[in-house]
């Protein structure tokens, strides 16, 4: 499948939807007593979305690859 800069522009704002994932994890943060069960929900909660991003940021490079290997940034 041939990908275009717009597949490049969809990709990189998917994976800005990190910073989302992140803050809503902070934010609940607020709510917990952090006891070390709750340290425990957080740590596995981070790890989850640490593996999210290492995908997301993935696929973002493959696209980048794939536009830059069929020349689309080259120019109109």
């Amino acid at each position: 499948m041939k990908k275009d800069r717009f597949d490049l522009e969809a990709a990189i704002m998917e994976a800005w939807s990190t910073t989302e994932d992140i803050a809503l994890i902070y934010h609940n943060a607020d709510n917990l007593d952090l006891t070390p069960k709750d340290c425990d929900t957080l740590q596995n909660q981070l790890l989850g979305l640490k593996y999210i991003s290492d995908l997301r940021f993935q696929k973002l490079w493959d696209t980048f690859e794939s536009v830059i290997a069929s020349g689309e940034l080259d120019g109109d």
